[in-house]
């Protein structure tokens, strides 16, 4: 259900979430994707990002993203894609104007909430992550990664206090595994 691969900025906080928007699964692609050609119909950039994307050809990937946003318009869906390959390409400033932009179509997604707080704590912009992470937990309070990056944030900006809530809140949705062990040893 979610990327848990550590980001190369933070040797705790999770990356965004590599999903493709509701619908638009890994299986769901491949079925959908018989094969890359060098010239796609505009109705199919966005299935050919998705194959790029999941074959990890994320430049590739970016070109057809943006060229079914400029041929089929915008959609959060695609916006939400383009975004993830450029906080992947480390162009987190550009990730941050997508993840905007797919909250323009879809501003009840917490998975684009959490990816859009990831990036802008990795940019230094705190206080807007954090608003970020709340507003992914209020859509969905049972979406254990907002819970496990907002505590991290707070415990960073020195609010270990605050954080505490969000850990257990996080440890009652994830008992085990290695996040797990983190926050555990966040609590002690």
């Amino acid at each position: 259900m979610k990327q848990t691969d550590r980001s190369e900025n933070s040797q705790r906080r999770r990356s965004p979430n590599f999903l493709s928007a509701p619908g638009h699964s890994a299986a769901s692609r491949r079925g959908a994707v018989v094969g890359l050609t060098t010239r796609a119909e505009p109705t199919n950039w966005f299935e050919q990002g998705c194959a790029h994307e999941e074959a990890g050809r994320f430049h590739e990937a970016m070109r057809c993203y943006r060229r079914a946003l400029e041929e089929s318009g915008s959609s959060a869906t695609c916006c939400f894609n383009l975004a993830n390959v450029l906080y992947r390409s480390r162009r987190k400033v550009e990730a941050v104007r997508f993840y905007r932009q797919a909250l323009e179509h879809d501003e009840d997604s917490p998975d684009t909430w959490n990816n859009l707080g990831v990036v802008l704590c990795e940019l230094k912009q705190c206080d807007e992550a954090t608003r970020a992470f709340q507003r992914a937990i209020a859509l969905a309070p049972w979406f254990a990664d907002p819970l496990y990056n907002l505590a991290d944030c707070l415990d960073e900006r020195g609010h270990s206090g605050t954080a505490q809530r969000y850990w257990q809140d996080y440890l009652r949705l994830e008992v085990q595994g290695e996040w797990s062990d983190y926050a555990r040893s966040r609590l002690s």
